[in-house]
């Protein structure tokens, strides 16, 4: 089904041609713009840029995604994004709905979002998936820019992520935190962790967790990150806390070594962006 053009959404449309996918439909509108870079493998490739580096308050950007059948596409922030200071108490909002068909694969997001102090944001991502599909999501974030020492000074940031097939939704996760009315930098919270990773690894994509987890990439021993995860037949959740991004993004380097093997992806798609 082909999604109507509005002025205000953003439309992705990957289509396996000739044995590799390619993006067939490519719509942008500011605050953001994508870039799509020519990809050799079987998997197509592209980035968000966002004009600015970031959000204002009262930004809204809305993107429909479409995998057609045995496609695969990797959708990535060009570079970590910001929710920037704004003191008028708008609420700056994304929401990104995807349609996976049959056999196709979608990878989503690979960059902290940065919390600015007193910067209000909310996400919002749903999820349908065919039968013999696959996706992983990572939802990452920052509780401000802890490197100047400046955390847990925004408003507001939420979460949303629902996944479905054709028969029912299987999977609803939300996160909301309020620094303002809630302490997070204590124990049973945050403590001194200035990072979140959570990665959804659904339907097919499962066996990328497997591996993730079975050839020793993360260990219950460091001493930079805490994790736990959550299995499911139709879904495994990996939620790490950790100090810095540096740590956090060691981890998904070696996980996109692990999907770059998917032969439905068939590349390492954060080497691209080095």
């Amino acid at each position: 089904m082909e999604l109507p053009i509005s002025e205000n959404k953003c439309y992705i449309k990957s289509e396996l041609i000739r044995g590799r996918s390619r993006l067939i439909r490519m719509v942008s509108v500011p605050p953001i713009k994508f870039i799509a870079p020519e990809s050799h493998a079987s998997g197509a490739l592209c980035f968000i840029s966002s004009y600015g580096g970031g959000m204002l308050g009262g930004d809204s950007v809305a993107i429909n995604v479409e995998i057609s059948e045995d496609s695969a596409l990797v959708l990535l922030p060009q570079a970590n994004s910001r929710a920037y200071t704004n003191t008028d108490g708008k609420l700056a909002t994304q929401y990104i709905k995807v349609d996976i068909k049959k056999g196709g694969r979608f990878i989503f997001n690979a960059d902290p979002l940065v919390l600015h102090e007193q910067s209000r944001y909310a996400q919002d991502t749903e999820i349908n998936i065919d039968a013999g599909a696959g996706a992983i999501i990572i939802d990452w974030f920052s509780i401000g820019r802890s490197e100047n020492g400046e955390k847990f000074l925004f408003s507001e940031y939420s979460s949303s992520l629902k996944i479905s097939d054709t028969a029912s939704t299987f999977l609803i996760d939300k996160q909301f935190f309020s620094p303002q009315t809630n302490r997070y930098n204590i124990a049973g919270a945050f403590s001194s962790y200035s990072q979140m990773l959570n990665i959804f690894f659904v339907g097919e994509s499962i066996l990328s967790a497997k591996k993730f987890m079975n050839n020793d990439s993360i260990s219950s021993n460091s001493n930079d990150y805490i994790y736990s995860f959550t299995n499911h037949e139709r879904y495994t959740i990996l939620r790490i806390l950790g100090y810095s991004r540096q740590r956090l993004q060691s981890l998904l380097n070696k996980l996109f070594f692990i999907i770059s093997q998917d032969n439905l992806i068939g590349f390492n798609a954060l080497e691209r962006k080095m």
